[in-house]
């Protein structure tokens, strides 16, 4: 049998818009809709992958010799499965993350070690010598109380400063496997041949949905 390697290519495009669902804003909640079809809740965004993203030819595989070197720092892409795509908002809520608090400061991942209240802006170098930090993303969820908007802050992944492009990357923004079908209905029960995971190039609004 073949041995596949999912490699994750061009980066994932967002599509992060306010509230598909109904006309609403992210200080009036008059319009918003919930879920549950209530007047109190909590409005939730649900990134997907887009299978029309992928099928749109999203998806370039090798052979398994002499497929040469096509991405620099990459290696051979001998068995490679190169895939891209989007990945839409398909929920209730915006898809909402920065990269300060509610006080301007950053959070970084210094390996085990985890560094608070750092300055909005400038260069950061982890105090234990790190090589390769990672700021938090703090995702903001909007709150619906009737007509009124609230939103609560929590941590949800990170993001790490690429030198060489000059901007973020959102760290496991995708993270994929390739699988031999079986007669099992549910294909994450399915054997894995192959994994991979993408970082995401930036968060951006890049077009609607629906």
């Amino acid at each position: 049998m073949n041995n596949f390697i999912l490699g994750l290519s061009i980066a994932f495009i967002l599509s992060s818009f306010s509230f598909h669902q109904a006309q609403c804003t992210t200080t009036n909640a008059s319009s918003c809709v919930c879920e549950d079809g209530s007047l109190n809740c909590l409005l939730l965004p649900d990134i997907t992958a887009s299978w029309k993203g992928i099928s749109n030819n999203g998806w370039t595989e090798y052979p398994q010799t002499n497929a040469g070197t096509n991405y620099q720092g990459q290696g051979p892409d001998n068995g490679r499965l190169r895939v891209t795509g989007s990945t839409p908002n398909i929920g209730h809520g915006s898809f909402t993350v920065r990269g300060v608090d509610s006080y301007g400061k950053r959070t970084f991942l210094c390996g085990n070690d985890t560094v608070f209240n750092v300055n909005a802006s400038g260069t950061f170098t982890c105090p234990n010598g790190y090589p390769n930090p990672k700021q938090l993303l703090i995702q903001r969820i909007y709150k619906k109380n009737n007509q009124l908007m609230a939103y609560e802050d929590h941590y949800a992944g990170s993001v790490t400063y690429h030198p060489d492009h000059g901007h973020n990357h959102v760290d496991d923004w995708a993270v994929m496997t390739l699988r031999i079908p079986n007669s099992d209905p549910n294909p994450l029960n399915w054997p894995i041949v192959g994994t991979g995971a993408k970082i995401g190039f930036c968060l951006m609004d890049y077009g609607p949905c629906g």
